[in-house]
């Protein structure tokens, strides 16, 4: 870390807050004594939390304000971008024909320094020094994000959010069949207004669910079935007046 090079960086005015957060992790990374940084794609998106196509775009704004310029490559396969800063003036970029976008997204250094002209090359032991922290830096951001995409995919597919039951839920046609075939005894509008009305009221993290269609399938086929004689009024036993004759019988 070169605290001037940062120093610098907090007092410039980038094109955009994104593009000065870039041009920080870029002044973050930068060696200290020469003003070059070349750090991975990759680890500029895990030091500003933004995707490759963003910090490529605030890559290309920070150069064509003067901000930073292309310095050679960096690398055993000479494939990484190298960035002079302008901190001591307005930063000359080498003719390169590359691109930052032909850059890996990550690619571990494990060489020496590839410097177009007229970019002076630093003395062997601190190129050494500074492609061994660049390739320590840029294999521990793979390995983080590779880690990272394992984590996501293992929350994804084993744990999710659930929802409460809609205010205008009802059921579908596929539910009321499947009431019908599963349970003929029950009138699935009625069963579905006890449904509703369940889980309207319920609260606490048992009333949400990921799968309402399996739930109300479950309370089907639990539902009771209704008492014999429910849907039509009760029989009521006759009533013997003191003055009406009894003609029944006591047998």
């Amino acid at each position: 870390m070169s605290w001037p090079a940062v120093a610098w960086a907090l007092g410039q005015r980038a094109p955009s807050s994104p593009a000065k957060f870039v041009l920080l992790a870029l002044a973050d990374a930068t060696s200290v004594g020469e003003g070059l940084a070349w750090p991975s794609v990759a680890h500029l998106c895990e030091r500003t939390q933004q995707d490759r196509k963003t910090v490529l775009g605030n890559l290309k704004k920070l150069e064509a304000q003067g901000l930073i310029a292309r310095a050679g490559k960096a690398g055993r396969t000479g494939q990484v971008v190298m960035w002079r800063l302008a901190v001591d003036g307005p930063a000359q970029a080498v003719n390169d024909a590359e691109s930052p976008e032909n850059a890996p997204e990550n690619t571990p250094e494990k060489g020496t320094i590839r410097v177009a002209a007229p970019v002076p090359v630093s003395p062997a032991n601190d190129a050494g020094f500074a492609v061994q922290r660049s390739q320590k830096q840029d294999t521990e951001t793979g390995r983080k994000l590779k880690e990272t995409g394992r984590g996501r995919a293992a929350a994804s597919s084993g744990s999710g959010r659930g929802s409460r039951l809609p205010a205008d839920w009802a059921p579908s046609e596929a539910d009321q069949a499947f009431c019908r075939k599963q349970r003929p005894d029950l009138d699935p509008q009625v069963v579905a207004a006890t449904f509703r009305d369940h889980w309207a009221s319920k609260t606490g993290k048992d009333a949400t669910k990921q799968d309402w269609p399996a739930t109300w399938r479950n309370w089907v086929r639990r539902e009771r079935a209704p008492l014999a004689g429910a849907m039509g009024a009760p029989r009521r036993k006759p009533v013997l007046h003191a003055d009406e004759p009894f003609t029944g019988s006591y047998a």
